[in-house]
């Protein structure tokens, strides 16, 4: 197969999401993803694993979907260092920086936070306080991304905009700027 698609590396592999209850008009799925990637060359499995994850919403339709992107960005984590290694790259480091933002309220704050995880360069979010308007924040990042100040400006985060006040190696500051008519 990899000489018909003249690739050096196939992944193979299956996923499935199923009910798994249903409370208060919520549906839950939980998901399951296992894949393997193959030297095409040498038969060698250079990764191979299984994740699982789970996820509620209203829609019957759009859950067991989110159910799936969640098991599959698992997989992608521990898929995309390998593959990085076994391409002839370094191993996969990640980087710590602490994220101020001034002027979000809490609510904001936490919509913010559970962007981040979905971003794919993000690995950890941790909140390290939040005071009168004011988080700090501490993530993890893998080193793909050198412009992740720039991307926080164009993603599509929350209710509101981001400004760079400061961006050094390590710490970026924020302000965040509340669309119009948005009530935090």
């Amino acid at each position: 197969m990899g000489e018909r698609f003249n690739a050096d590396i196939i992944i193979i592999g299956e996923a499935f999401a199923e009910w798994a209850v249903g409370t208060s008009g919520f549906v839950s799925y939980r998901a399951q993803a296992e894949a393997r990637a193959i030297d095409v060359h040498t038969g060698s499995i250079i990764a191979a694993d299984g994740k699982e994850a789970s996820a509620a919403d209203l829609s019957e339709e759009i859950v067991g979907k989110r159910a799936l992107r969640e098991a599959g960005k698992a997989l992608s984590e521990v898929f995309i260092p390998k593959l990085h290694t076994w391409i002839g790259g370094e191993e996969m480091r990640t980087t710590e920086v602490e994220l101020f933002i001034r002027n979000i309220g809490f609510r904001d704050l936490t919509v913010f936070e559970n962007a981040l995880r979905r971003v794919q360069e993000v690995r950890t979010v941790k909140r390290l306080s939040y005071t009168d308007g004011v988080a700090h924040l501490a993530l993890e990042l893998t080193t793909i991304s050198d412009a992740f100040a720039d991307r926080l400006l164009v993603s599509p985060l929350g209710s509101f905009t981001l400004e760079i006040e400061r961006d050094s190696p390590g710490r970026i500051e924020l302000l965040c700027v509340p669309y119009p008519n948005n009530s935090r």
